[in-house]
């Protein structure tokens, strides 16, 4: 009897090492297909996040595109030059705030503000806001270029705004500055209409990281 419990453990023992070596690369090959997958999978999630982001952000840019070349009209009109302009200038600046929905502001060099369509042209107004570095009122003057500010809390709507920033140039200097305020709710809601895939989210964060 012992001879042949003895036996049977040798045969068991024997076996479990065959069937070891028979399932080893069964098992390793199982497991190089799941990490395999896995990568792959990862990195296709990687890919559709990373087009999303840049479909998105074009779209955002040529909302922008838009405006400013609608606003360097504006700048580039003629009334911009001299107060006695300045009437038909805000008038026309209406009509800019009728085609897009986003307010005109029109200010001098110092942040002193001229007009601004959210009030009757020659009421007093307060001074520009500006985001808390100053970054795109002050490079639009330093730059000549249109910029697009931080978030800053408007004066009227008491609402966190995006301020982009045209300079009206004369013989390349910047003289005055029109400015559009964005309300972040309208960035939202172009957040909202996107068909994200679940448990995806997507932010539009300014150059604080706000």
């Amino acid at each position: 009897d012992t001879l042949d419990r003895h036996s049977e453990v040798t045969y068991c023992a024997s076996n479990t090492r065959f069937c070891l070596l028979y399932t080893s690369p069964m098992i390793l090959l199982a497991i190089w297909l799941a990490r395999n997958h896995l990568h792959e999978l990862e990195a296709s999630h990687l890919q559709e996040a990373g087009n999303l982001a840049r479909n998105f952000a074009a779209a955002n840019d040529q909302l922008l595109d838009a405006r400013l070349k609608a606003l360097n009209i504006l700048a580039l009109s003629p009334l911009a030059d001299d107060d006695r302009g300045w009437p038909l200038l805000y008038r026309e600046a209406q009509n800019f705030q009728q085609s897009f929905g986003t307010h005109v502001s029109f200010a001098d060099e110092t942040g002193r503000k001229l007009f601004d369509t959210r009030l009757p042209y020659g009421q007093t107004l307060p001074r520009l806001p500006v985001d808390q570095d100053r970054i795109a009122v002050s490079r639009a003057l330093e730059t000549g270029k249109p910029q697009v500010g931080n978030l800053v809390l408007g004066p009227f709507v008491k609402l966190p705004l995006v301020n982009v920033v045209m300079p009206v140039l004369r013989e390349g200097k910047p003289t005055r500055l029109l400015l559009v305020a964005f309300e972040t709710g309208s960035f939202q809601q172009r957040i909202e209409q996107l068909a994200l895939p679940e448990g995806w989210s997507i932010a539009l964060l300014d150059g604080t990281g706000a």
